[in-house]
């Protein structure tokens, strides 16, 4: 027999030479596999999400820093934003008037204190609201899952489906549960139906009842909120004191 520290191995039926290193082989096969991880490409772990190391004769993994990456982007993506992120942030708003300047501050003290309070921008078509509403959600985005609701057309969908249980509740329990909602022109158009303020209200109380931050913008005032239904106005009245934004009379700055 050949001296022990000059014989070969045997390993999987296969001749390996006492200077192969069979843990780092392992490792670097794990790490060779290509994952199927979307909204970012990464080169470092091949988009499986961790990847493999050694540690002592044993294999650990960890997840890859790209992750954190890929929560932010899936976050964007599903906010359904993605297409205003990049115009609407706090450093476009225009804060030319005082009252633009106001808006603009309270927006930024509401991102600094959004644990689960709420935040209104009521009034005027064209006064800026929704930018600022989804400079906020911009804002947030890198800590926070966020969901935008676009009330014309997101409520005459839950409507249509609310005879089909699994579909309605469904997309209902999205807009119940993230953590983030953003209700965009609420009770747009129209008179409000009854059916409208019973899904604003089932959506609204599920909120306030689990303390959800919630960001709302209307051409409703908050007066006019109450008129339509107490229940509702004075819900979103009383999670919303101190971050209501009402614009009165000024100028549509799209017609600038």
């Amino acid at each position: 027999m050949m001296p022990r520290e000059t014989a070969e191995k045997m390993a999987n039926g296969t001749l390996i030479s006492p200077s192969y290193d069979l843990t780092a082989a392992k490792v670097d096969a794990i790490n060779s596999v290509p994952g199927e991880l979307e909204h970012y490409d990464c080169k470092a772990c091949l988009n499986r999400g961790y990847v493999a190391r050694r540690d002592g004769d044993s294999i650990t993994t960890a997840a890859c820093g790209c992750m954190a990456e890929r929560r932010f982007r899936r976050r964007i993506a599903d906010s359904g934003l993605s297409h205003l992120l990049e115009k609407c942030t706090f450093d476009r708003y225009t804060t030319s008037e005082p009252w633009q300047q106001r808006a603009n501050d309270m927006a930024q003290q509401y991102v600094a204190n959004a644990a689960s309070g709420w935040f209104c921008a009521l009034g005027s078509v064209g006064a800026g609201k929704t930018h600022l509403c989804v400079a906020i959600c911009n804002a947030l985005l890198s800590t926070r899952e966020i969901r935008w609701m676009q009330w014309r057309d997101d409520s005459n969908h839950l409507k249509s489906v609310i005879n089909e249980p699994d579909q309605y509740g469904a997309m209902i329990n999205k807009l119940k549960s993230v953590s983030v909602l953003y209700i965009d022109d609420l009770f747009k158009g129209k008179s409000p139906t009854k059916a409208d303020i019973n899904l604003a209200y089932e959506i609204l109380n599920h909120r306030y009842a689990g303390n959800k931050s919630t960001i709302i913008s209307s051409e409703l005032t908050m007066a006019e909120l109450l008129d339509v239904d107490e229940g509702v106005g004075s819900r979103i009245y009383e999670r919303s004191k101190g971050y209501v934004v009402e614009f009165s009379g000024q100028k549509n700055q799209r017609l600038r």
